[in-house]
C-alpha cells in the first residue's frame, strides 16, 4: 500500500464532509446519508423492544387516520376502531397472537377510503408480529401499510427491520433512506441506521466483485507507485540504475525474451509485456535469474488482482534458502500487503513476522505492517513501526514522508497543536530534501487543507504538478481543493475530468466526479460513475466504500421515484 492510497483511504472519511458542505445547497437527498456515511461513524443502533401500537389513529386532523371521537361506533369504521382498541389492550398485556386476530378484524372491517385508518391497522398487526419475530409478516404487514401511505415512519422503520432480519439489505437500504428524506434528515438515529447498513451493503457487495483476477493491468499511475513503495526491491533497483545483472556466466543461460526483456519493458513502461517475459524466463529450468523474475511476477499477478498465482510466487521465493534475504523479505513484504487488501490482517501478521525472522532490519517490512496498523487504527504500533523504517532506510522518501503524516494526525488526536506545528515545519524541509516526491505535496496539501490553510495548499498542488504535469491524483486533489475553498463546482469538474483524460482509469477521479454529480441530484450519472469505479478497486475496503456510495445514490433514486419527489436539477446549484 503505497502513501497515496493512504490518502485516499483517509479522504473517504471527514474530508469529504467538508468538501460536501462546500457544495452549498447540496440536494437534501444527499446531505444526511453522505454526512453520516463520509464521517466513518462506528456507531450502531442497539436493538431496542417493539414499540407499542398506536392506541388511536391520531388526534383531530390526524396524520395517521381519523380521530376516534369522530367516528360513529356503529359505522364500519366505528367497528374497525373498536377491533383495533381491543387489540391494543392485548398488545399492552403481551398477548400478541390475540392482538394480531384484532387487527386483522380492524383490516376487514374497514372501509377502503378509510386508508390511513387501515395503514395504521395493518402498523399495528406488524408490530405484534415484531413481538412474535415473524419477521415475514412484519415485512407483508408493513408493506400493506406502506402502499397507502408512502411516507409512513412506523411502517417503514419497522420494515426496515425485517428486511434487515430477513437479509434483505436494499430494502432495509431503501426504507432507511426514505425514513430520512421523510425526516428531513433531522433525526440522527436514522442517519446511523442508514450508515450501518450502508457498509454492511458496501461490504457484501464489495465480495461478489472484488478478488476475480483481472485480465488487464492498473494504470501506470498506479503501478509505479506500488514499486516506488518497496524501497529494498532488488529487481525495482536494478530497473531504477539501469544496469544489468554483472554475470557472464548467468547470460549464457538466460532467455532472448525473458527476464533482462521484462526490466527492459519495466523502464520503458511497457508493463503489459512483462508477465509474458518472466513466464519465459521461468520456463527454462536452467535460468539464473529465477528469484528475479518469480519476484516480478509475483508483483504483476498482484496488480492483477491473482491472488493464488501471486501466493505461489512470493512463497516460491521465501523458500529459496539460496537467494539473497532482500529476496525473501521483499517477497514476504508484498505477500503481506496483498493480504491486508483482501483484509487478511491476522494472516498479513504472520507473513510479516516470517519476513522479520528472515531478516530484521529491511525497512519494507515495518512499512508495510506500518500501514497495515494504520489501517487498523493502531496508532502507537504504526508508529514505531514508520519509526524503525526512517532508522533502517533514511533515504526512502515515502517511508519518511509517512512517519511524518502519521506524526501529525497523532499530535492532532492529542490535540498537541505544537507539536503539529512542528511536523509540518518538518515536511516544509522535506522539500528541499526530496523535491520529486509526489506524496509529499499529496499529504503536505491534505495537512494544509485540514488547518484551512488554502493557498499554501495550493501552492503543493502547484510544484506537483509543476514536477509531473499529467499526475491525475494532483489533478483531482487540486478540484477539490477549489470546491473547499472558492466553492468552484464548475472549475471542480473541469479538472477532474482533465485527469480522466490523462487517466482514465483513475478510480479517484471517478469517486469524486460522482459524488458531485450525486451531491446536486444528478443520481443516474453518478451512479454509472460509481460503477466504473468499483472494479478498479485496489483493496477491499476501497470496494466496499465505492459500492456503499454506488448503493446510497441507487436507494436514493428508487426512494425519490417511490415518493415521488422531483429533485432538484444540477443547474440550480
Amino acid at each position: 500500500m503505497s502513501a497515496s492510497k493512504y490518502i485516499v483511504a483517509e479522504d473517504s472519511g471527514t474530508s469529504k464532509w467538508k468538501l460536501a458542505l462546500a457544495f452549498g445547497g447540496a440536494a437534501f437527498l444527499c446531505a444526511g446519508i453522505y454526512y453520516k456515511f463520509y464521517a466513518n461513524s462506528e456507531s450502531t443502533r442497539d436493538k431496542k423492544p417493539p414499540k407499542k401500537p398506536s392506541k388511536t389513529s391520531g388526534s383531530s386532523k390526524a396524520k395517521n387516520g381519523t380521530a376516534k371521537s369522530t367516528v360513529d361506533d356503529q359505522t364500519p369504521l366505528g367497528i374497525a376502531m373498536k377491533h383495533k382498541s381491543t387489540g391494543n389492550s392485548h398488545f399492552l398485556n403481551k398477548r400478541y397472537t390475540e392482538a394480531i386476530e384484532c387487527y386483522d378484524a380492524a383490516i376487514k372491517a374497514c372501509p377502503p377510503e378509510a386508508a390511513q385508518d387501515l395503514a395504521t391497522f395493518y402498523q399495528n398487526k406488524a408490530a405484534a408480529n415484531e413481538a412474535l419475530q415473524n419477521w415475514p409478516e412484519v415485512l407483508s404487514s408493513c408493506s400493506s401499510a406502506l402502499e397507502l401511505n408512502p411516507r409512513y415512519s412506523k411502517a417503514l422503520t419497522r420494515r426496515a427491520r425485517a428486511a434487515e432480519a430477513l437479509l434483505d439489505l436494499d430494502l432495509a437500504l431503501e426504507d432507511y433512506t426514505a425514513l430520512c428524506i421523510i425526516e428531513s434528515f433531522a433525526n440522527q438515529e436514522s442517519l446511523v441506521l442508514v450508515d450501518r447498513i450502508l457498509k454492511e451493503i458496501g461490504m457484501a457487495h464489495a465480495k461478489e466483485v472484488f478478488g476475480v483476477p483481472r485480465n488487464q493491468l492498473p494504470s501506470k499511475n498506479h503501478i509505479k507507485p506500488y514499486f516506488n513503495g518497496f524501497c529494498s526491491d532488488p529487481v525495482f533497483k536494478e530497473v531504477l540504475s539501469e544496469k544489468e545483472p554483472a554475470d557472464e556466466e548467468a547470460e549464457k543461460h538466460a532467455v532472448s525474451n525473458g527476464y533482462l526483456r521484462a526490466v527492459q519493458h519495466m523502464r520503458e513502461e511497457r508493463y503489459d509485456q512483462i508477465l509474458e517475459c518472466c513466464s519465459n524466463e521461468l520456463a527454462n529450468p536452467l535460468s539464473p535469474y529465477r528469484a528475479r523474475a518469480l519476484l516480478l511476477r509475483g508483483s504483476m499477478y498482484v496488480l492483477m488482482l491473482d491472488r493464488d498465482n501471486a501466493k505461489k510466487d512470493f512463497n516460491e521465493i521465501a523458500a529459496m534458502e539460496s537467494v539473497p534475504s532482500e529476496f525473501r523479505t521483499v517477497a514476504l513484504a508484498k505477500l503481506g500487503s496483498m493480504e491486508v487488501a483482501f483484509n487478511n490482517s491476522d494472516e498479513a501478521l504472520v507473513i510479516y513476522n516470517r519476513a522479520l525472522n528472515i531478516d530484521d532490519k529491511n525497512p519494507d517490512v515495518y512499512h508495510q505492517r506500518g500501514q497495515m496498523f494504520l489501517m487498523l487504527s493502531n496508532i502507537d504500533a504504526a508508529i514505531e513501526n514508520f519509526n524503525k523504517v526512517v532508522e533502517l532506510a533514511p533515504d526512502f522518501a515515502i517511508g519518511f514522508i509517512q512517519k511524518l503524516h502519521t506524526d501529525y494526525r497523532h499530535a492532532c488526536y492529542k490535540h498537541d497543536l505544537s507539536e503539529a506545528k512542528k511536523v509540518i515545519a518538518e515536511f516544509e524541509k522535506a522539500r528541499t530534501r526530496f523535491p520529486k516526491c509526489t506524496e509529499l505535496y499529496l499529504l503536505l496539501a491534505q495537512i494544509y487543507i485540514d488547518e484551512e490553510e488554502y493557498s499554501k495548499a495550493e501552492d503543493q498542488f502547484t510544484t506537483l504538478l509543476a514536477n509531473e504535469p499529467e499526475n491525475p491524483l494532483g489533478i483531482v486533489y487540486r478540484a477539490m481543493l477549489q470546491v473547499q475553498w472558492k466553492s468552484d463546482l464548475d472549475g471542480a469538474k473541469k479538472l477532474i475530468r482533465k485527469a480522466l483524460e490523462v487517466d482514465p482509469m483513475c478510480e479517484l477521479a471517478l469517486e469524486n466526479l460522482a459524488t458531485i454529480h450525486v451531491q446536486t441530484g444528478n443520481l443516474q450519472d453518478g451512479v454509472e460513475l460509481f460503477n466504473r469505479a468499483i472494479p478498479l478497486a485496489k483493496s477491499l475496503q476501497e470496494a466496499a466504500h465505492y459500492c456503499a456510495l454506488r448503493d446510497a445514490a441507487v436507494a436514493q433514486i428508487k426512494v425519490v421515484q417511490r415518493l415521488g419527489i422531483t429533485l432538484p436539477s444540477p443547474s440550480q446549484f
